[in-house]
């Protein structure tokens, strides 16, 4: 990562490449448009989108200049498509936005919902963990 430090989205767009920016720019629309729970704000020098926890964010390859959206529960989705990439990390998973046309648009809304559905999951199930072992103390 860069030693920019953004305060903003908006900043942390500008400072993109025009063709970079312009990705972002659409990605962003369709992001925010999956839910209206999700936060965006800059984490770690990047655009973050959070819900329960943090969700997804940009980021660009420093030696390829390649734009990907990062999946923070994506070793839990299920990735029909085989368009996730596991890049030597436990959690996060790439979708790369090489080519962002109506078939990535598409996968990246299946894969916004999955993932929406997940956090969801995840929070449920954290819950019931920590009702039961209050009722084990108990």
């Amino acid at each position: 990562m860069n030693d920019i430090l953004h305060s903003s989205i908006s900043e942390y767009v500008v400072k993109q490449s025009p063709e970079i920016q312009k990705k972002i720019t659409h990605l962003r629309q369709i992001i925010l448009a999956s839910s209206p729970k999700l936060v965006e704000e800059i984490k770690y020098q990047t655009a973050f989108y959070t819900y329960k926890g943090l969700f997804c964010y940009f980021s660009v390859e420093a030696k390829s200049g390649r734009l990907y959206i990062g999946f923070c529960d994506g070793h839990l989705l299920a990735d029909p498509k085989h368009v996730l990439i596991n890049e030597n990390t436990k959690q996060i998973r790439r979708l790369y936005a090489d080519l962002v046309d109506n078939s990535f648009i598409q996968t990246l809304r299946e894969l916004l919902q999955e993932a929406l559905w997940v956090k969801d999951q995840l929070k449920s199930r954290t819950l019931q963990n920590n009702k039961s072992k209050k009722s084990r103390i108990l």
